[in-house]
């Protein structure tokens, strides 16, 4: 079952209020059963011991002191909290009762272990107790009083169809407040879903909003802008790559197909040839350097540079590009004026330094071509 992320929390939320509440609720249940049953337990036992004193033993016989006291209307009306009373010899036959069992008997057994026990007279539960009376230190008999339990199991039933109807009511509201509380709660993190959908390749430069509070959420969406920094980051250096790739591997083409097709114009002598496929030769490896140097650059991560540096003497450097391009200078007719610094060495990064110069005098030569066409035009 797919359930909504409110729906679920909503609902393990009310397992967990179920159980503490069928706890709660079952203890009260125990607890108030108890205090009755311990009132109805602490009334027999004073009945008991009232009614022991107007038992006597004649002749090894149980009987009552004072038969007109139960004559009295607690012993004759059933309706009115009544109090049975029976005497039984050790046998269990009966000795004498009170006249409101009428014609049944409370129930006596050696079996019972407990001083309490519940019973029926009729169709009416009864809670009833036994004391041993004694003549002489020997065992004459018991004395049972039972008192009715109808009004107290009443009232318990009704306290439990209150708790249960209590608690199934108060599961039903709670899990509709829990579920909207829930989805307060979620609300934030639909907020950067949301946010997080509307991002894409082409706006990396947006970021999700920081809530106010400092939690969870705040952390994940924190986290989530510092992943798109790094990968915003990896993207300018993927184009950078690929900028610098388009020119390191543009620039040697061009020449190697001016170099050839200057080549292929006429006969040439052995040396000449020998030249010019030297040269061809010196460019290739030259764009296969670069293109090792621009994927080892791009295997260089951001943070941690760890490349050696190739140090090279800057008038080398720039004696080798004006030979690259000594084709389209000469084309183009161009005059430069280079002063050497032939008393002084300077060591330079070699692919960078080659790269920058290599990029000045190619702009420089496209400009100076555009100007010329412009002007012949």
């Amino acid at each position: 079952m797919n359930l909504k992320i409110k729906d679920r929390l909503a609902l393990n939320y009310l397992i967990a209020t179920s159980i503490l509440m069928a706890a709660v609720f079952s203890s009260i249940y125990l607890v108030v059963k108890e205090v009755v049953m311990f009132n109805i337990d602490r009334d027999l036992r004073y009945e008991l011991n009232k009614h022991t004193k107007e038992v006597e033993v004649v002749n090894n016989k149980l009987s009552f002191v004072n038969i007109a006291e139960w004559e009295e209307r607690e012993h004759r009306e059933v309706q009115v909290n009544p109090v049975f009373i029976q005497i039984v010899n050790v046998k269990g036959e009966i000795m004498g009762r009170s006249p409101n069992l009428k014609n049944d008997s409370l129930r006596f057994s050696d079996a019972h272990t407990s001083e309490f026990y519940n019973q029926l007279i009729g169709d009416q539960r009864v809670r009833t107790a036994r004391i041993a009376l004694k003549n002489r230190g020997t065992i004459s008999g018991y004395i049972l009083a039972a008192m009715s339990l109808e009004s107290s199991i009443t009232v318990l039933q009704k306290l439990q169809n209150i708790l249960v109807v209590s608690f199934v009511v108060v599961l039903i509201v709670l899990f509709f407040f829990s579920r909207i509380l829930a989805g307060r709660l979620i609300r934030p993190i639909k907020n950067l879903s949301e946010s997080m959908d509307h991002i894409n390749r082409n706006n990396l430069d947006e970021r999700v909003d920081l809530p106010s509070k400092k939690d969870e959420i705040y952390s994940l969406s924190f986290n989530f802008n510092r992943l798109l920094d790094r990968i915003e980051k990896a993207l300018i250096r993927e184009r950078q790559f690929t900028a610098d790739a388009s020119h390191q591997l543009r620039t040697p083409l061009a020449v190697l197909k001016g170099t050839l097709e200057v080549l292929i114009r006429r006969g040439r002598d052995q040396k000449e040839y020998e030249e010019k496929i030297s040269f061809c030769i010196n460019e290739i490896d030259r764009m296969s350097k670069s293109a090792e140097q621009l994927l080892t650059i791009a295997r260089i991560d951001n943070y941690q540079i760890n490349s050696q540096v190739e140090l090279e003497d800057i008038n080398s450097i720039v004696k080798a590009i004006l030979d690259r391009f000594k084709d389209p200078i000469n084309t183009q007719k161009l005059k430069l004026n280079v002063n050497y610094l032939l008393e002084t060495t300077y060591k330079v990064d070699a692919y960078y330094s080659d790269l920058i110069l290599e990029n000045l005098i190619s702009n420089a030569i496209k400009i100076f071509s555009h100007k010329r066409c412009s002007k012949n035009s």
